[in-house]
């Protein structure tokens, strides 16, 4: 399980602050061995940023059937603004997450375990920037191919040409 202090989590940390993806050997068993557990075998799962790569797809693919994967088409520079100018934040014990759009009740005090709010190192322009281009080469090449073998829903998530990143179109929605 997790261990902040193996050579694996440091390795995975170094990759990610730099902009990195972690490599196929690394991820795709981690990957595996969670959607394996129990909790996911009978309540299901959602995967979030995986698979990135045609090869971690293939493994996916001979290893459980998708029911659906959702392809969320968004502004390059909505991401970036939202990242960046939005002030992503996240709880060291936790992971829940924060921004400036959507901030905790208390500054650098999460509010559902009282641990430290902090920024994480690669959210930032450049970082935010070589990931798009590593989509780019390496994960936006196979979506047809995944199409052709389970179901792929294009959500777009639209902002106009003319339309400015301000905080009305980043704000939580509240029901």
């Amino acid at each position: 399980r997790r261990d902040p202090d193996s050579d694996v989590s440091r390795r995975v940390q170094e990759l990610m602050e730099s902009g990195e993806l972690v490599p196929d050997d690394i991820m795709v068993p981690i990957v595996l061995e969670h959607i394996r557990r129990p909790e996911c075998q009978e309540r299901g799962y959602v995967l979030d940023g995986f698979p990135r790569t045609k090869a971690q797809s293939e493994i996916l693919l001979s290893e459980v059937k998708l029911d659906l994967v959702f392809h969320l088409e968004v502004p390059r520079r909505f991401l970036v603004y939202g990242v960046v100018a939005g002030k992503r934040r996240a709880c060291v014990d936790c992971k829940k997450g924060y921004s400036g759009f959507d901030p905790p009740s208390v500054e650098g005090v999460c509010d559902v375990c009282g641990g430290r709010i902090v920024r994480r190192a690669d959210d930032n322009t450049e970082t935010i920037e070589s990931r798009l281009q590593l989509y780019d080469r390496r994960t936006s090449v196979f979506l047809p191919e995944l199409a052709t073998k389970v179901p792929v829903r294009k959500l777009p998530i639209t902002v106009g040409s003319e339309e400015q990143m301000e905080k009305k179109y980043l704000k939580k929605l509240r029901g």
